[in-house]
């Protein structure tokens, strides 16, 4: 949230992805979502996917999101 009316806006780094064309997922929760850690998990293996880079994301993620890339995910903060 941002501004006076803590509306929910993209971060720097979200804009700049959409600027490259590269996709950007933030699924809100992978325990309440099954669809989410699906599609995560499809991607990966539609696209065959070598590694994922979560960045500050502040959920923990799930054996089977961790997984779904060939090489796992990397996890970086600033």
């Amino acid at each position: 949230p941002k501004g006076r009316g803590q509306a929910v806006q993209k971060s720097p780094v979200h804009l700049c992805a959409d600027d490259l064309g590269i996709p950007v997922y933030h699924p809100l929760s992978f325990k309440k979502d099954a669809d989410a850690v699906a599609q995560f998990q499809n991607l990966c293996r539609d696209h065959t996917v070598d590694v994922a880079v979560v960045a500050a994301y502040g959920l923990i993620l799930p054996q089977s999101v961790l997984d779904a890339p060939g090489q796992g995910c990397l996890n970086i903060h600033a």
